[in-house]
């Protein structure tokens, strides 16, 4: 899972137009050493999304917050990099957690399910990037 933060426009961010997290999630192969209490923030999280509720989710209450405190953030990658979704900004400075999180089957099938059957009013394929893809160079490092 990621997300994606835009900065504000009277903010000097150094040519950066947003920074992202990524959260990576397994319903089987994750870090065995998450503890009980960071189990039940993340399912907590899950739940305050209320996927659920497939035709129309809302929530009053978000717990992204305490996710983001239960994560490792001291152990993770940084770089700049891009989005995938239109417009593709490539100045979006990224931060993927190094450690995978465990997720509930049924939290997984939600958030998949709302992800291919959402409306937005982007013109975003259901799967795959909606990009070209980009050749590796040494100008894609920080």
């Amino acid at each position: 899972m990621h997300t994606v933060h835009f900065v504000p426009k009277d903010i000097e961010a150094n040519g950066y137009v947003a920074a992202a997290v990524g959260i990576m999630f397994d319903t089987t192969n994750y870090d065995k050493s998450v503890s009980a209490e960071t189990v039940t923030i993340i399912d907590n999280f899950f739940e305050s999304l209320k996927l659920s509720s497939r035709l129309n989710p809302s929530s009053a209450l978000i717990n992204y917050g305490e996710l983001m405190m239960s994560v490792d953030t001291s152990n993770r990658w940084v770089y700049k990099g891009s989005v995938t979704t239109p417009p593709c900004a490539k100045t979006v400075y990224w931060n993927v957690v190094g450690k995978v999180y465990p997720i509930k089957e049924k939290h997984l099938n939600y958030y998949k399910t709302y992800q291919m059957t959402r409306k937005t009013t982007q013109n975003i394929k259901k799967t795959g990037n909606n990009r070209r893809v980009q050749p590796t160079t040494d100008d894609h490092m920080l």
